[in-house]
């Protein structure tokens, strides 16, 4: 967005004899500034049979800071006026003003300076692309009077260095050749595997034997007595 422009006012051109016509002032390109081009018209209020803004177009060769010098002339000192006594003398118009605008955007205002004479006034209407851009003079139609104004103006123009383009550096950066190797340590699974214990239990040796003192049958076998009754030897006697 361009920034808000400067008016500088610069003093005006003096009559140099009273009703000579005033010829229009040289317009010169600050220090640091090459001119483009000029434009110049004469703007009214009235829309039914004049004009009330002039459009042009410019071409930049670079991107480029513009200034505009703005010659603004409000009655007529073309006709020596207010001493000559021409009939377009001391006419009292009123808002003899106008804005400029830049791709559509208002650059400039050129207030009502007086009667009868130039004023020159100095605007930096900021940074604009290379390439074709279009201007645009337009009338404020305040409509109190027929306000006709008209402006010589030397669009200046001062190139701006293109931003240089950062280049890749030649260094590439190369990857580190430190790579991280994989430990030699690595780590083995111990060498004291648990081995199942030598002492294994065995069966107990001391099996229980049938004891060896079998009881023996009694040898005492009991003898049938020896004392065997004898019959009596008294025969009874009969009676």
């Amino acid at each position: 967005v361009p920034p808000t422009p400067t008016n500088t006012p610069v003093p005006p051109t003096p009559t140099p004899i009273p009703g000579t016509p005033v010829p229009p002032p040289q317009l010169t390109c600050p220090a640091g500034y090459a001119p483009v081009t000029t434009f110049s018209g004469e703007m009214y209020v009235d829309d039914v049979f004049w004009e009330t803004q002039d459009g042009y177009s410019f071409n930049l060769p670079q991107t480029s800071n513009i200034n505009l010098q703005v010659a603004s002339m409000v009655g007529h000192p073309d006709d020596g006026c207010p001493g000559s006594g021409a009939g377009t003398c001391n006419q009292g118009q009123l808002h003899e003003e106008f804005n400029i605008l830049i791709e559509g955007s208002n650059v400039a205002f050129v207030p009502d300076h007086g009667e009868d004479r130039w004023q020159v006034f100095s605007f930096d209407v900021g940074m604009f692309m290379a390439g074709m851009n279009d201007i645009l003079f337009a009338h404020t139609r305040n409509p109190s009077s027929p306000n006709s104004v008209s402006y010589i103006t030397l669009l200046c123009a001062q190139a701006v260095p293109p931003t240089a383009t950062p280049v890749p550096p030649t260094n590439t950066p190369v990857p580190p050749t430190n790579t991280p190797v994989p430990p030699t340590n690595t780590p083995v699974p111990p060498t004291n595997t648990p081995v199942p214990p030598t002492n294994t239990p065995v069966p107990p040796t001391n099996t229980p034997v049938p004891p060896t003192n079998t009881p023996e049958p009694p040898t005492n076998t009991p003898e049938p007595p020896t004392n065997t009754p004898e019959p009596p030897t008294a025969t009874p006697n009969p009676s």
